[in-house]
């Protein structure tokens, strides 16, 4: 039970994390958007898949670390179908929302494109790199998987941040080495 309850919690925990992701970058990416130039968007891409990777990292090395001390305390080992959940939930709501921009590349639903830029606000200047129009029908297939590959971005850096820091690597010593 307590395992099944706090598995919850940490789900929630990292929507929370991707929301506050989401308006950080699109602050970043709004406040940049009036510039055409190449370089700024490259810095915007920089910056905002920084603040992104950076957030989830962290969110999983928190994870971790409490996991490690409830595991201590209480003598409880977590399965890594446990970690694969969290970091599932991470990357889920990408995968929605690239689900039905394929689904609107069909021509099932409406443009969806536009939309789908403005959700993925950690990868909107990126994505204005790979292909700015905003008609849907501009993007290619080799575009769409790009897009698709950048919706496991969260699930694989929970896993490794959370593996390397469960594991008792100190990262900290690691970000912050002289």
């Amino acid at each position: 039970m307590l395992k099944n309850i706090s598995l919850l919690s940490i789900v929630l925990k990292g929507i929370g994390y991707l929301i506050f992701s989401e308006i950080l970058c699109l602050f970043i990416n709004l406040t940049l958007a009036f510039s055409s130039s190449i370089f700024l968007k490259i810095i915007t891409v920089l910056c905002t898949s920084i603040i992104f990777i950076g957030l989830i990292c962290n969110f999983a090395y928190n994870t971790a670390k409490n996991d490690l001390i409830i595991q201590r305390r209480m003598n409880i080992k977590f399965s890594f179908s446990r970690k694969f959940t969290v970091a599932a939930s991470l990357s889920m709501p990408y995968i929605l929302l690239w689900l039905i921009l394929f689904i609107s590349k069909k021509g099932l639903i409406g443009n969806f494109y536009g939309a789908y830029k403005l959700l993925n606000g950690q990868f909107l200047q990126l994505y204005n790199l790979i292909n700015s129009g905003t008609e849907l029908r501009s993007v290619s297939k080799f575009q769409l998987i790009i897009m698709f590959v950048l919706t496991l971005i969260p699930f694989v850096s929970f896993i490794i941040t959370y593996k390397l820091s469960y594991s008792g690597i100190d990262l900290n010593k690691i970000q912050y080495k002289d």
